[in-house]
C-alpha cells in the first residue's frame, strides 16, 4: 500500500493526472470536485502570502502556485476567480498566468482540494514593500507606487475592481513587474462602459 501511495505521489509531482479511485488511495476527496482533474501536490504547511490559502505547487518542471478553496467561501469561489483571472489575463491585464482549475493534493492534511493553479511570482506584496522598505529610497517606493497606479487604471478600463489594496498587488524585483492578484471580486464592465 505504501509503495502504491508513493507511486501516486510521484505521478502528481510530475504533473500527471490521477483517476478518482487513485486519488482516494492518497486521502480524502470530500473537498474535491469531480469536474476537475486530480493533479498537482502542495504542502499545506508551506504558505505563500499573508492570508494563507496559496501554496507553492511541488512540481519539478514549472513554477506554479495553487490557491485552495477555503471553507469560508462558496463552492463557486474557485470557478469565479478563475473566470475573472482568465479574462483579465486574456485582456492583457497585468496578472499572473492562470493554469487552470484542479483538485490539488495537500500532503499536510492528506486531502484533495479544488484550487486555481497559476504561475508563481517570487515577489512581495506592496503591503510588505511599504512596511519594510529594506533600505529602499522613498523615491524608489514612489516610482513603484506610480507604476502600480498605472496598472490599476489600465485594468479599470475593462473591470470594476473591488478589494483593491496593497496586499493584492505583487512586485517581482528581478523583472520589475507589477501584478494584480485576488481577482475573485472583480466584475467585467459592460461594453458600453468600456468604450467611454
Amino acid at each position: 500500500m505504501e509503495k502504491e501511495r508513493l507511486n501516486l505521489l510521484g505521478k502528481l509531482v510530475k504533473g500527471k493526472e490521477l483517476t478518482l479511485d487513485e486519488a482516494k488511495v492518497l486521502g480524502s476527496v470530500s473537498m474535491a470536485d469531480s469536474c476537475f482533474p486530480f493533479r498537482y501536490v502542495v504542502r499545506g504547511d508551506n504558505r505563500l502570502g499573508a492570508w494563507g490559502y496559496v501554496f507553492p505547487v511541488i512540481f519539478n518542471l514549472q513554477n506554479l502556485a495553487a490557491k485552495l478553496n477555503n471553507y469560508h467561501f462558496s463552492s463557486d469561489f474557485p470557478k469565479k476567480e478563475f473566470e475573472m483571472h482568465s479574462l483579465a489575463y486574456k485582456l492583457e491585464v497585468s496578472t499572473v498566468r492562470p493554469e487552470g482549475l484542479f483538485n490539488v493534493y495537500n500532503v499536510h492534511d492528506k486531502s484533495f482540494w479544488v484550487a486555481e493553479v497559476m504561475e508563481r511570482i517570487h515577489g512581495k506584496t506592496f503591503a510588505e514593500l511599504n512596511c519594510k522598505s529594506e533600505g529602499r529610497s522613498l523615491y524608489y517606493l514612489n516610482c513603484l507606487n506610480k507604476k502600480k497606479d498605472v496598472i490599476k487604471k489600465n485594468a479599470e478600463k475593462t473591470f470594476e475592481i473591488h478589494d483593491y489594496q496593497d496586499r493584492n498587488v505583487l512586485f517581482e524585483p528581478s523583472t520589475q513587474k507589477v501584478y494584480l492578484i485576488d481577482l475573485e471580486s472583480w466584475t467585467p464592465k459592460q461594453s458600453s462602459e468600456v468604450s467611454h
